[in-house]
């Protein structure tokens, strides 16, 4: 009997081939015994325009990175590795692109990478994965770049390199089609904590990020090697702190040179001097007319004999068991699946200066838009959302004996908020002073139609807005900034601020606002161009309200009162009553699961309580952040043409500016310390 030739779909016939060449090619060309912390440190070079430390490679700068490295070569009984880190450790350095080079020259492969986003992906195989295999020399392992029918290239590409009868292909975590397109004996898994949690295909969920990653790799099972790092981020979204939590949670140690007893570097040890304002101890002298520290006011304490370890000795300390040194990694569990083992590097072991870091926990410790970034970035661990909606009878009780109106003479600057309803415009003044305080200074609605821009309402918040107030010692004070919703009657409100003059050099403004559910990554406020001279402000909505709430739950002390406190007039017949408080607090705190699986902390009005309050209040906290924000991108674009590095947030850098303007040029704020600048910490 003669059978019909069998007719193969051209694009699984193509998938097909790649899969056999992949098989075959997955073989090394030789008997690989060479660890790849050898072949690194042998052949790679670092390019002075990708890192600070250029030259040949060397684990002397991060040896914590050898072991992780090592576990990936075809060797090791290690199929699984996964590294929770602080960023600019070195992991993607250290560990990803040294492998890719010793699975080029020794033939190894087929290698996946997995980036951020597909942009992040192509960026990483042509900018860095390029230069690696330059500055080695392995150019002549790469195969030309060859066109075939239809447009379609293999070798040397942007998103892939073909080699040793085996390739190398970069994809982005979010497409589903190339993610399954072909099988990966080796997995490189970047930034996992922002990939999405599902990959959704139209309006399909096509299944979970990571798992389909992983399966890429099913066919070759006991030879597969996978590696996964990421920063992490938030706990109910994070990635790698499952993982992280399924393996052997090896720590690094290093011994204190006095008792010998091993530890890693912790958060809790960390010390430092302190002046009598509670501050970092920060003593500066001049050199040859320039000044410098004079004082190294930061140190680690050995959890045994509390011997201080200075910064300067870590690196010695560092050395790895066999290299030099006694640092090891130690296990604190079993893993929970064989062939797996998991890494912590928090921004102790890396090269940024602990000064730096300490400094950055003064600016962000109490600080509910700066605090998560502290905990992800140095603690190198996820960021967990207290969320509980606030009590308005607390609220009630803690409200203070000063009447609506009264401005204490610890307020700096003044904003003003406006809600715009279809029959009236609610709208408060707040002031803002040192340690991130809000005083809620008065509130008031204003009736009339909004639709008319000529309606009585609009006049009574314009003579809010250009009013002279006063302060309980006399100074005179006008609202800086006035935030205007334009979420109700858009083209009113835009033509409403369009009667105040913008001046884009200064922080001042009449501006008029749109929420967004999330702006760029970890930003809070941007602005957007508009029909008038006026920018709009688009604001984090939930990121506000989260801050909100956080604020609203602070508590005072016996004596004083927290930072990010907000206060409440209680006294006179105007003092706000219970309505105010019940708006305050109207909206629930939810755990959302959005399409793509992702679970997210929301704050939501679900049973369409009045909320106007608790908007103006938000508005509030992103008049400060605006503040902060505007003032740091002016200052910075001055030291940019002036070729000085940057300032970081700081919030007493600037309530200080805010206090000279209201003042003069020559204020200085009583018993308040200069506060560091970023370039006499870095030459500590």
């Amino acid at each position: 009997m003669n059978l019909p030739p069998l007719q193969l779909n051209e694009k699984f016939a193509d998938s097909m081939h790649e899969h056999i060449d992949a098989l075959i090619g997955s073989f090394p060309e030789e008997s690989v015994r060479e660890l790849p912390s050898e072949w690194a440190e042998r052949k790679r070079i670092l390019p002075g325009g990708l890192t600070s430390v250029p030259g040949k490679f060397s684990f002397d700068i991060t040896p914590y990175l050898r072991e992780i490295l090592d576990c990936m070569a075809p060797t090791s009984s290690v199929q699984e590795v996964y590294l929770m880190k602080a960023p600019q450790v070195g992991g993607t350095v250290g560990v990803i692109e040294n492998h890719e080079g010793y699975c080029i020259d020794y033939g190894i492969g087929p290698v996946l990478y997995v980036g951020g986003d597909q942009t992040m992906a192509e960026e990483q195989m042509e900018k860095r994965v390029d230069e690696m295999i330059s500055s080695a020399g392995l150019q002549g392992k790469i195969r030309p770049n060859v066109v075939k029918a239809k447009g379609k290239s293999t070798g040397d590409r942007m998103d892939s390199k073909s080699y040793g009868g085996t390739f190398m292909r970069a994809v982005g975590p979010n497409s589903e089609g190339k993610l399954r397109s072909f099988p990966a004996m080796i997995g490189h898994f970047d930034e996992m904590d922002v990939w999405p949690q599902t990959i959704i295909k139209g309006k399909i969920n096509t299944g979970n990020t990571y798992q389909k990653a992983l399966r890429r790799m099913d066919a070759y099972e006991d030879r597969r090697k996978v590696f996964g790092l990421s920063t992490p981020k938030q706990k109910l979204t994070s990635f790698i702190e499952p993982l992280f939590e399924e393996g052997d949670k090896r720590y690094y140690n290093w011994e204190c040179p006095d008792c010998k007893v091993p530890q890693p570097f912790v958060w809790s040890q960390m010390k430092w001097e302190k002046n009598e304002l509670g501050n970092v101890n920060i003593q500066y002298t001049t050199i040859n007319g320039v000044q410098t520290l004079a004082n190294n006011p930061v140190w680690f304490e050995c959890v045994n004999c509390g011997r201080k370890i200075h910064e300067h000795e870590k690196f010695d300390l560092l050395l790895e068991e066999g290299h030099g040194g006694t640092a090891k990694w130690i296990p604190t569990k079993k893993p929970d699946r064989p062939f797996l083992q998991t890494y912590h590097v928090n921004a102790f072991y890396g090269r940024r200066r602990w000064l730096n870091i300490v400094l950055q926990w003064d600016r962000s410790k109490d600080d509910p838009f700066l605090l998560p970034d502290f905990v992800n970035d140095v603690l190198a661990e996820t960021w967990q959302e207290r969320m509980e909606q606030p009590d308005m009878h607390e609220l009630m009780r803690n409200a203070e004996g000063w009447e609506p109106g009264y401005i204490n003479r610890d307020v700096v600057f003044l904003g003003l908020m406006a809600d715009i309803q279809g029959d009236r415009i609610e709208a408060g003044v707040v002031g803002f002073g040192r340690n991130r305080q809000y005083w809620f200074i008065d509130y008031w609605p204003f009736e009339g139609e909004t639709i008319n821009i000529e309606s009585e309402c609009w006049k009574k918040l314009d003579e809010k807005i250009t009013s002279t107030y006063t302060r309980a010692d006399g100074v005179e004070m006008h609202v800086q900034i006035a935030f205007i919703d334009s979420q109700y009657h858009k083209d009113q409100v835009i033509a409403f601020c369009d009667q105040y003059d913008y001046h884009p050099e200064v922080v001042s403004g009449v501006y008029p606002i749109r929420g967004f559910e999330q702006i760029d990554a970890g930003k809070t406020t941007k602005l957007q161009s508009s029909d008038i001279k006026t920018p709009i402000v688009a604001l984090a909505d939930q990121k506000l309200k989260r801050a909100l709430y956080s604020t609203l739950r602070k508590k005072p002390y016996t004596e004083g009162f927290p930072f990010g406190y907000m206060h409440f007039p209680g006294k006179g017949p105007n003092a706000f009553g219970a309505e105010f408080y019940k708006q305050l607090t109207a909206e629930e705190v939810f755990v959302t699961t959005r399409k793509n699986g992702q679970k997210i902390v929301t704050i939501e009005n679900r049973k369409q309580r009045r909320n106007e309050v608790l908007d103006i209040a938000k508005l509030a906290l992103g008049i400060y952040q605006f503040a902060i924000d505007r003032y740091f991108d002016i200052e910075n674009e001055k030291r940019k043409l002036q070729k000085r590095k940057p300032l970081q947030q700081d919030n007493e850098i600037f309530i200080s500016a805010m206090e000279a303007a209201l003042y003069g040029d020559d204020y200085t704020p009583p018993d308040q310390p200069a506060a560091p600048d970023p370039d006499h910490a870095e030459s500590a």
